[in-house]
């Protein structure tokens, strides 16, 4: 019969150190939130807020389900639902200044994985920014 030669006490805590770092990363990760996929930042110019606003609402609805706007604030977030056939996406647009004596703006919009596990996605921020420039003849 083959007998093991008993552990330190050094090496017993080594591996427990390294049992509870591992658990932490691992709960980490899981509390950590949705991935970002992509940011994406173009200028819009001579054009009212208004304008921006509309074209930006309606560019969001043609792709995603919208969840919450601010016209004053300039936000928009929207998400695609985890479905059979997708993966799910959350989007936040943003459009700087929110003020309706402007003519140019900064729109960003950032798509976020809906389900942290997933390795493809679908992004929506070229789909996002055409449909706006369309909209905008620009």
């Amino acid at each position: 019969m083959m007998k093991f030669a008993p552990r330190s006490a050094t090496v017993v805590r080594a591996v427990a150190c390294a049992t509870a770092m591992l658990a932490c990363l691992a709960l980490i990760a899981c509390a950590s939130g949705p991935q970002t996929l992509a940011g994406n930042s173009f200028v819009i110019e001579d054009h009212s807020y208004d304008e921006v606003w509309n074209a930006a609402i309606t560019a969001v609805s043609r792709h995603l389900i919208i969840t919450s706007r601010s016209k004053p604030r300039g936000e928009i977030h929207a998400e695609k639902r985890v479905t059979t056939t997708t993966w799910g996406e959350l989007v936040a647009l943003s459009i700087t200044p929110s003020d309706p004596q402007a003519t140019r703006f900064t729109v960003t919009v950032d798509s976020r994985k809906q389900v942290e596990s997933q390795t493809t996605a679908r992004d929506s921020i070229r789909a996002i920014r055409a449909s706006m420039e369309a909209a905008l003849g620009a």
